[in-house]
């Protein structure tokens, strides 16, 4: 499943009409459980959206109690 998201927003940083928002709706996973909030992937793919100039903001839904079903 991760792979496949990645897929997902690393072609959409190819488009030459971005989308403005990608949010991270998942479980303990992708709400950083456990580590920095600085060390979750959804802030460190920002850093990396930030670093090509992309023009998106992540933002993180995840909850780290819950699991993605239940989202």
């Amino acid at each position: 499943m991760s792979r496949f998201l990645f897929a997902v927003i690393f072609s959409l940083m190819s488009m030459t009409a971005p989308a403005k928002s990608i949010v991270v709706w998942g479980d303990s996973i992708s709400a950083g459980y456990g580590i920095k909030v600085a060390q979750g992937w959804g802030i460190l793919l920002q850093e990396k959206l930030d670093e090509k100039d992309a023009e998106f903001i992540i933002h993180i839904g995840s909850i780290s109690v819950n699991t993605a079903a239940g989202g």
